[in-house]
This record gives structure tokens, C-alpha cells and sequence, in this order.
């Protein structure tokens, strides 16, 4: 008789499965990551990264001229359903750091064949400090996932020798390129994995040169298909204007003149500085650098991995050497290059299966009830204390606060903005208001007099840095900026009212809006939104004019190859959507299978 739904339901939460184990975790990682979302402030880069893409999908652009395209369209589709918000802006990442622990389990799993080690895995995947902290508004944590997601099909694939799972494993590894470049940098591992499996299993012969070479053309053919959006970008922007974008103008040197403003953030792999301390000793060499971001975020996790080294190699010299591979290359480029702690975030997914098989061993070795279950308790207590650390608990930002009033301006106010205030700041804080930093004022009274446009009654709204630098952190080195906006701030609390007093996420006094009404030209309005471009882009695009990386195209095969860039790139984006729901798939399917195997290990022992 077959169950009722009730029963496949209690027996599902009540049955004894490791794969759906994982899944209450996800769901309690979930979490973890959604308040972390609201609540931690916004690094520089985030503002960044998350302005530009609002409405990126109106303005047409393949891609911004820093990055590639993929996460900017896919946080656009989230900003569309969900509205604007520090939470709508990670979400991608929320989504994805959760799905990461489902991938870790599928894939240590499939290597080692042992589900207790998988279980471990995914679970300090789930609960890494590492991990949560850095689900914000990047591409580093998205861009993971797809990795893994590529490597569980290449190892689904060797495990089985169904060769033609590797299709989809190059498939994916594109989509993580075209998250962010430096899922490249984990293009050598999969190399030596093919050609090392390969001759494992046919030894160094004819057979195995052809397989090889023939999965190497294959890979260069797909990656190279995925990314043909990026491609197309920079023959038809240098065909146009003689400019690439930043990574090829990094590497090939071409239209530097463009990137001089920000020239000091393109630096380019250097081995010396990976080695030894650079810029005359401020630094010290970029691997001890690097090494210091896995001793802040995740100490225990990464003590463990350096164990789990040697007992995983004595184990499995294959896996455990290509899975180390996959840490190192991406590692040591980062580290040579670009010190920035969310970039090695992805590096937590590969120590977590190192540290589950120490931990396994260690509580078979000890003998304890329950001793496995309570070092997990203690890992997860500590990094629940370092995400604390980081105010991640602490409640909401004040950016995020700030974001939350404004929801209440008028969409026709006009919003002076304290110049104190981080432009990315305001940009993201106000990107749908007519704001004005007040240093633009002087300027937009002149060419108000120009115009001879009747005075208006405007509702203006006032936003002032109560502490004195609000995200700049060189504030202190401008006594003149500083005294100029507090004689500004003076001379109009008197005739303005406080609205609100937003604190920082330790309660310290951080932003103050004063609301009053001026009486102006309305054409204020118009100037205001003139100067709303931000790092090479207007905000939300709306100033089609200076829209950086717009090309024109001069004949019907350029049309044609910007047409197939735009569809490519849109496939893309909505597979790497469906995506998402792929784990729970595979989750799905593994559960199934553990099912089969303990009922078949209990009809054995009836």
C-alpha cells in the first residue's frame, strides 16, 4: 500500500538520513545569513558593486567596465522583486553561501564515500564565520557556488565515468567566470585532474593522451563560449572608442589613460610582492597577508584543514591533492595581487572537508558519547562570537537605517546630503531621490541664475554626518570639508526641524535629518540628478550621455555579434537562476539513495 502524505512526511522528519540532516542546516545557515544581511554595515566595494547594478538590465550594457556581468543582471532581477536594500543586494550571496553547504556534502560524499565526513563538512560550511560575514553584496561567495557545482559534476563524472558530465562541469565553471575573473585561477587544478585521471586509468598511453586532449579542447571550447559576452564587449567598446575594461586594460596595458583615477586598485600580479614585504615595508609579503584573513575569520576551521592535510592524503592521494590544488592556485594569485579578505572566502569550502575528516577521526579516537557532536557546538559557538565580533548581531546599520527612512522622502523633495557622507554611500542610500551633496551647491546656485524659472515651494530634506566622517575615514586630514558642512549644518538647524537621529551599530550618534522647506527654483531638481554619477556610471543609468562603455556599432556583423553577446549573456543569467533550485535536486536524489541503501541493509538483516 502506498504511504499517504502524511506518512512520507513524518517518516522524512523523523528518519534517520544524513542528506536530510543537511537540509535543516541549510535551513538554519539560511538564517544565520539573512540577519547578517540586514545588519552588517557596507564595506567601500559593496556600494560599488551594488549601485550599478540597479537597472543595469534597462541600460543594455553587457557588462560594467570592472567585472563581469552576471551577478550585476542577477542582483538587478533581485532589486526588481524585492525592492532596493542592503538585504536584496546580498541576497544572491545569502542564497548562494547556504547552497554552498548542500554542494560541499554532495561532494565530499561522492570522494570518500563516507556521509558522516560529508555531513561534518557541510555543516562547518553552514556555520563558518568566514562564510556568513562575507555573504554581502560581492560576487566571491556566488561565484563559489558555481565552482562547486562545476566540481561536484567533475567528480560525479571521474567517480562514474560518465565523461559527459564534464560538459556540464566546464558549463558551470563559465557561469563562475562570468561572476567574477578570478574563478580562472581554478582553471589549472581542473586541468591536472583530467590529465592526471586519465592516465591513472589508461596510464600513459595513446588512449590517454587522445582523452586528454580531447577534454582540453572541449573545456577551451565551452569557457570560451560562456564568456564570448565579455569578448564581444571589449572587440566592439576598442573598435569604437580604443578602450577595453579594467581586467584587459590591467593585463594588456591598453587605454591605461582611462583608469588613471583609479589605477592604484589595478594592481597586477606581482611574485615578489607574494614573497616579501612591498611599498618600501608598510606590507609584509602577501602570503603572510592573506594567511592573516583565515586566522580572523576562521581560525579553528583553517588549524583543522592544515591537519586534515596529511591524514586525507594518506587516505586518498588523488582527491585530496586536487581538492588542495584548488585552494592553491586561486590562493596564491589573490595573494600576489588582491588582499582583500572576501576574495579568499571561497577557500572555507575546500579547508571544510580537511577539517571534517580530523574531526571524525578525532571523536572515533577518543571514544566519548556524543564527542563529535559537541566539538561542532564548540566551533559554532566560537564563530557565532566572531560574527557577533563583527556587530553582525548588533542590529541593522546605519546605512540600512538610513535606507529604511528614506522610503519616507517624497519622491519630488529635494535631499542635501552632507558631503562627509562616502559618495557611494549616499548613491546607494539615495539612488531614487533628487539628492545634492552640499559641495555641489555653490555650483548649482550658478547655474540656477541662468535660468529665470519662478521660485518653488520645496520640501527639503537636510542629512548631516553627526560623526563627523561618515565612510571616507580621511576626514580628519580635511579640517576645511569638516568646518565648511558644520557652518552649513549651523546656519539651517535654525529654521529646519529634526526629523530623525540614526545611530550606528553601537548606538553612537551617526546621522541626523532635519526636514524644511525652501523656496527655489524647482530646476534644482534637474541639477541635482545631473550629478548623480558615480565610479564611471550614472546612477540607475538615467544620464544615457555618460554612460560609460556605451559603443556604437558601425556595420550589420558588429550588430550581429552585439545581439548574440545579449542573448548568450541572458541564457546565462537565467540558467544560473534555475541553478539554484539544482541542489536541492541532487539533495533529493542522494536522499533517495540513502534510503534504498538502509532499507536494503534492513531486509538483509530481517
Amino acid at each position: 500500500m502506498e504511504k499517504s502524505m502524511l506518512d512520507k512526511t513524518l517518516d522524512f522528519i523523523l528518519g534517520k538520513n544524513y542528506a536530510k540532516h543537511l537540509l535543516w542546516i541549510f535551513i538554519i545557515a539560511f538564517i544565520l545569513r539573512i540577519i547578517t544581511a540586514v545588519n552588517l554595515g557596507p564595506n567601500a566595494d559593496e556600494m560599488l558593486h551594488a549601485t550599478h547594478s540597479i537597472d543595469i538590465i534597462k541600460s543594455g550594457l553587457i557588462e560594467v567596465m570592472d567585472q563581469d556581468p552576471v551577478w550585476f543582471y542577477i542582483t538587478d532581477v533581485f532589486f526588481r522583486f524585492l525592492g532596493v536594500s542592503m538585504l536584496s543586494s546580498r541576497i544572491f550571496a545569502v542564497i548562494s553561501g547556504s547552497l554552498s553547504a548542500i554542494m560541499i556534502y554532495l561532494i565530499t560524499a561522492e570522494i570518500f564515500k563516507n556521509k558522516k565526513i560529508a555531513l561534518v563538512s557541510g555543516i562547518l560550511v553552514s556555520f563558518s564565520s568566514f562564510s556568513i560575514l562575507t555573504s554581502i553584496a560581492e560576487m566571491d561567495i556566488p561565484m563559489i557556488f558555481f565552482v562547486l557545482l562545476s566540481f561536484y559534476f567533475l567528480v560525479k563524472g571521474m567517480n562514474n565515468h560518465n565523461y559527459k558530465l564534464f560538459y556540464l562541469s566546464y558549463f558551470f565553471l563559465g557561469i563562475a567566470v562570468m561572476i567574477k575573473q578570478i574563478a580562472i585561477a581554478f582553471i589549472p587544478a581542473y586541468l591536472i585532474a583530467l590529465a592526471w585521471h586519465f592516465i591513472r586509468r589508461n596510464k600513459l598511453s595513446g588512449k590517454a593522451i587522445k582523452e586528454i586532449l580531447k577534454n582540453f579542447i572541449v573545456f577551451g571550447i565551452i569557457l570560451i563560449i560562456i564568456v564570448s559576452p565579455v569578448l564581444a564587449f571589449n572587440y566592439l567598446l576598442y573598435k569604437d572608442q580604443k578602450i577595453v575594461d579594467v581586467q584587459f586594460s590591467r593585463f594588456l596595458g591598453i587605454g591605461k589613460d582611462t583608469y588613471a583615477p583609479i589605477s592604484a586598485t589595478m594592481k597586477q600580479f606581482s611574485i615578489t610582492d607574494l614573497f616579501f614585504t612591498y611599498e618600501n615595508g608598510k606590507h609584509p609579503p602577501g602570503l603572510v597577508e592573506s594567511a592573516r584573513f583565515f586566522m580572523d575569520f576562521d581560525i579553528i576551521i583553517t588549524m583543522l584543514f592544515i591537519i586534515g592535510l596529511f591524514i586525507l592524503y594518506r587516505k586518498d592521494k588523488f582527491w585530496s591533492v586536487i581538492l588542495f590544488l584548488l585552494f592553491l592556485f586561486p590562493y596564491l594569485f589573490l595573494s600576489g595581487t588582491s588582499l582583500l579578505p572576501y576574495h579568499f572566502s571561497y577557500a572555507i569550502t575546500v579547508f571544510s572537508i580537511f577539517a571534517a575528516s580530523v574531526l571524525v577521526l578525532i571523536s572515533e579516537k577518543i571514544k566519548i558519547k556524543h564527542a563529535l557532536t559537541v566539538l561542532l557546538i564548540v566551533i559554532i559557538i566560537f564563530n557565532m562570537y566572531t560574527i557577533n565580533k563583527n556587530n553582525a548581531f548588533s542590529g541593522k546599520s546605519e546605512v540600512a537605517k538610513m535606507m529604511d527612512y528614506a522610503k519616507n522622502i517624497e519622491d519630488d523633495s529635494l535631499v542635501l546630503v552632507d558631503s562627509r557622507i562616502y559618495r557611494g554611500r549616499i548613491a546607494w542610500m539615495f539612488n531614487d531621490k533628487h539628492y545634492l551633496e552640499i559641495t555641489y551647491l555653490n555650483q548649482a546656485n550658478e547655474m540656477l541664475k541662468k535660468s529665470y524659472n519662478n521660485p518653488a515651494q520645496i520640501k527639503t530634506y537636510l542629512i548631516e554626518c553627526t560623526s563627523d566622517d561618515c565612510g571616507w575615514g580621511n576626514i580628519n586630514s580635511q579640517p576645511q570639508l569638516n568646518q565648511s558642512m558644520e557652518d552649513f549644518f549651523s546656519s539651517f538647524k535654525t529654521r529646519s526641524e529634526l526629523k530623525e537621529e540614526i545611530t550606528a551599530s553601537d548606538n553612537s550618534p551617526y546621522f541626523a535629518v532635519y526636514e524644511t522647506t525652501l523656496s527655489i527654483n524647482p530646476l534644482i531638481l534637474d541639477i541635482a540628478d545631473s550629478t548623480h554619477v558615480w565610479f564611471y556610471y550614472p546612477v540607475r543609468y538615467k544620464i544615457e550621455n555618460q554612460i560609460f562603455g556605451r559603443y556604437n556599432v558601425h556595420n550589420s556583423l558588429d550588430s550581429a555579434i552585439d545581439m548574440t553577446a545579449h542573448i548568450i549573456l541572458y541564457i546565462e543569467v537565467i540558467i544560473a537562476l534555475l541553478a539554484l533550485v539544482l541542489p536541492f535536486y541532487l539533495l533529493k536524489k542522494e536522499y533517495e539513495n540513502e534510503e534504498n541503501e538502509n532499507t536494503k541493509h534492513h531486509n538483509t538483516g530481517l
